[in-house]
Parts: C-alpha cells; structure tokens; sequence
C-alpha cells in the first residue's frame, strides 16, 4: 500500500482493460481531503489515499470489487518487464502533458 495524492477526487476502483486479458488496477480508499496554502498565498485542495496499482490478468473486476482492502498490497500477477515500465512512464507523461495543456498543473 502506498499514500497517493491527487488533485481530484478519485473512485474506489479504476480499471483499464488491455490486450491479452490484462487489466491495470487502481484501488484509492480512506480518502483525506487536505487543504494547502501555495506560493500566490492561494488555497488548494487535494485528496490522499491509501492505494495501490498492479497489474492483473488472473483476477476479474468482480473478484477484486468483493474486498477491496485485501488488495492494497496486491503486487499483481507478474512483474512488470522494461517494456512494461516504459509503457507507464509514457503513459503518466502524456497525462502529465494533458494536465499542463488543461492548465491542471
């Protein structure tokens, strides 16, 4: 389990479906709203969570949404190869530009 912040509120459970019968698997509980003060003096909020991300291609949508807190420290079914960390990195750049590009962050 890790704590991950966001910007926005997040669902319990984001699932991405990919080829092979692969999922990605995002779990955010135990939401904390924190508020925080920048450098403009300006008010922001965010939203911590107890989470976990893993890879799947054993476990159905349905198995994990019947406990989601026994996966918090689910490290998936494989681990990831280069190729796979690649992939995710490009992945969280494209999101991190479209966040810029929207003025997000």
């Amino acid at each position: 389990m890790k704590k991950m912040k966001f910007d926005f509120k997040q669902p319990d459970i984001t699932i991405y479906e990919l080829e092979d019968g692969k999922r990605d698997v995002l779990i955010c509980l135990n939401e904390q709203e924190i508020k925080e003060t920048d450098e403009q003096e300006q008010e922001t909020t965010s939203y911590e969570y107890d989470a976990n991300s893993f890879r799947t291609c054993k476990l159905t949508e349905d198995q994990i949404k019947e406990d989601l807190e026994s996966y918090l420290n689910y490290e998936g079914d494989e681990a990831p190869s280069d190729e796979m960390v690649e992939y995710a990195n490009e992945k969280i750049d494209e999101y991190t530009a479209q966040l810029m590009e929207d003025g997000i962050i």
